[in-house]
C-alpha cells in the first residue's frame, strides 16, 4: 500500500515537472509514426528541414558569389549544395563508425554501417575535401579564393542548419545535460523509453535536466545575427573570413555546452570515454583548422579578393524546389527510418541478439556537435 501510493506521488511530481517545461517540452515526442518493425522518428523530420534549410542558404550564397565573380557564371549551384549534403552525411557516418562502432567493425562492416549515427566532425572534414576538389576543377579564375568562397558558404550554411538539428537531437535524445539540481521551468524531464538517454542511463527517467541542446541553439542563432549586422555594416568582406572565424566559434559553443554535458553509459559497459569522443573529435577536425590557418594566413599575402555579398545576395534566385525537395527527403530518410527500435536501420531485432545486446551498451553522445 506504502509503495504504491510512493510510485503515484512519484508520477504526479514528474508529470508536473513536464507540464512546466518551456524550452524542450516536445523531448518526449520521439516517433511520429510506426508500422510494425518500422518506425519513423521525430528526428528525420528536423533533419529533413535542416537540410532544406542548409540547401536554401547554401544556393543562395553560391549565386551571390558567381554575380561577384568569384565563381564562375555557370557554376551548378544547386549541384554543389546537395554534394555538400551528402558528404556531410557520409563524413559525419564514417566518423561515427571509427569510434562508437568499432567493435564491430571487423566483426560485420554492413551491420555498423546501417545505424543512423553521425559526428559532424567527419561531416566537417568531408567539406574540406569537397571544396577544394570543386573550385580547382570548375575553372574558376582564382582556384584558391573559390575555394575559400565555398567553404565559407558552406559555413554559414552549416550554422544556418545546426538550430533545427539541435531541435531533432531534443527528440532523439541523444544531446542531453547533465542533471540539475532541482526541477525548474527550464529544465528537461524525459520519459520516453525510445530516448537515447534513457536507453543509456535509464535512472534518468523523470530527472530534471539541464537543456544543453536548447543553449546551442541559442548560441548558434546569437551568431549568425551578429554575423548578419556585421556584413550590413561592412561595405565588404574578405573570402576566407568565414572558414577563418566560423570553425573556432563553433569549437566555443561546443566546449561552453559540454562542459554542462551529462554522462553517458556507466563505465563497465562503455565502450568509450567523453576523453576518447573528444580525441576522436579532433584529430577529424584537423584538415578543418589547417584550411582556416591557410584562409588566415592568405589575408596576409593579399590572395583573398574583398566582395560585398550582402549586396549581390538581394539579386539571386532562391534554390529551386525539387533540391529542397530532395534535401529534405535525403535527411528526412537517413535520420527518421528505423527498424526494430530507434537507433538501427534494416537489422531485425529477434535476428541479430548479438547485434542488439552490442547496441544498448553504445554511449549515446552527440550525433551532431
Amino acid at each position: 500500500m506504502g509503495s504504491g501510493i510512493i510510485e503515484e506521488e512519484e508520477e504526479d511530481t514528474v508529470s508536473a515537472q513536464k507540464q512546466g517545461m518551456v524550452f524542450e517540452w516536445y523531448c518526449d515526442h520521439s516517433i511520429v509514426c510506426r508500422w510494425g518493425d518500422h518506425i519513423f522518428a521525430t528526428y528525420g523530420v528536423a533533419m529533413g528541414c535542416a537540410a532544406a534549410t542548409f540547401c536554401a542558404t547554401h544556393v543562395a550564397l553560391l549565386r551571390a558569389l558567381c554575380a561577384a565573380a568569384v565563381l564562375p557564371s555557370g557554376f551548378a549551384c544547386e549541384g554543389f549544395a546537395l554534394l555538400q549534403l551528402v558528404a556531410f552525411l557520409f563524413g559525419g557516418r564514417a566518423c561515427s563508425m571509427q569510434l562508437e562502432d568499432r567493435h564491430v567493425i571487423n566483426q560485420s562492416v554492413w551491420r555498423a554501417a546501417l545505424r543512423p549515427g553521425m559526428l559532424s566532425s567527419g561531416g566537417q572534414a568531408f567539406w574540406v575535401g569537397t571544396c577544394l576538389a570543386t573550385a580547382y576543377a570548375c575553372g574558376a579564375a582564382a582556384p584558391w579564393a573559390a575555394a575559400l568562397a565555398l567553404h565559407d558558404a558552406t559555413m554559414a550554411s552549416f550554422f544556418a542548419m545546426m538550430p533545427l538539428m539541435k531541435v531533432g537531437c531534443v527528440t532523439y535524445g541523444c544531446c542531453w545535460g547533465c542533471e540539475a539540481a532541482r526541477a525548474a521551468w527550464w529544465t528537461t524531464v524525459y520519459t520516453s523509453p525510445h530516448a537515447k538517454v534513457l536507453q543509456a542511463r535509464a535512472d534518468l527517467c523523470g530527472r530534471p535536466l539541464v537543456p544543453t541542446s536548447t543553449l546551442q541553439i541559442a548560441l548558434f542563432v546569437a551568431t549568425m545575427a551578429a554575423g548578419v549586422l556585421l556584413a550590413r555594416r561592412a561595405s565588404t568582406i574578405p573570402v576566407g573570413t568565414l572558414t577563418v572565424v566560423l570553425p573556432w566559434v563553433h569549437t566555443l559553443i561546443n566546449r561552453a555546452v559540454y562542459a554542462m554535458r551529462g554522462e553517458g553509459a556507466p563505465p563497465e559497459i562503455a565502450r568509450f570515454t567523453q576523453q576518447e569522443q573528444r580525441r576522436h573529435r579532433e584529430r577529424w577536425t584537423r584538415p578543418l583548422k589547417a584550411l582556416s590557418l591557410a584562409g588566415a594566413l592568405s589575408w596576409t599575402v593579399a590572395l583573398s579578393p574583398s566582395v560585398d555579398v550582402v549586396a549581390h545576395l538581394r539579386a539571386v534566385a532562391p534554390a529551386s524546389p525539387a533540391s529542397l525537395s530532395l534535401a529534405f527527403l535525403l535527411y528526412a530518410t537517413a535520420f527518421g527510418y528505423h527498424r526494430g527500435a530507434l537507433g538501427q536501420w534494416c537489422v531485425r531485432r529477434a535476428s541479430s541478439r548479438q547485434y542488439q545486446s552490442d547496441r544498448t551498451v553504445h554511449k549515446a553522445h552527440p550525433h551532431t556537435e
